[in-house]
């Protein structure tokens, strides 16, 4: 039986509701795969994206990963 992230992965760029998009980015950091995290987070509307909990997980993940942090937070703002 597929897992909850695997799922979200066929959902690729259907459109989701908020609680959607959300457990996507949950579901893939529960699974540890930080691509998918970025790419769901990205999918967001920009008003679910701008909520607390996603920026951080944007910002932390650009500063682990040694991504641009000023990118990051054009992602999200």
């Amino acid at each position: 039986m597929p897992s909850a992230t695997d799922w979200y992965r066929l959902s690729a760029n259907a459109p989701l509701s908020n609680p959607a998009y959300e457990w996507r980015t949950r579901t893939a950091l529960l699974a540890g795969d930080w691509n998918m995290v970025r790419w769901s987070i990205e999918q967001m509307p920009a008003a679910l994206r701008y909520l607390s909990p996603f920026r951080d997980i944007v910002e932390r993940d650009a500063q682990s990963t040694g991504l641009d942090v000023e990118w990051a937070y054009g992602l999200i703002l």
